[in-house]
């Protein structure tokens, strides 16, 4: 079963377009993990903000269990 990780702010400019992603990966069987941060932007990722630190300590956990 094919799997995805999908990590988005809520004020990413391509947030349209990853909830769309979203629904259609869901739609094709594919097991899509989907995180939405509110109040974020695009690269919020790469700041030193508590919300990017949970981000990238999840995206650690994913890449560990593969």
């Amino acid at each position: 079963m094919l799997e995805t990780s999908l990590f988005v702010g809520a004020h990413e400019i391509l947030l349209p377009d990853a909830r769309k992603f979203k629904d259609i990966a869901e739609s094709q069987g594919i097991i899509i993990n989907y995180y939405e941060y509110p109040k974020m932007n695009h690269v919020f990722l790469l700041y030193p903000i508590p919300e990017a630190k949970k981000a990238r300590k999840e995206i650690i956990k994913i890449i560990d269990n593969t």
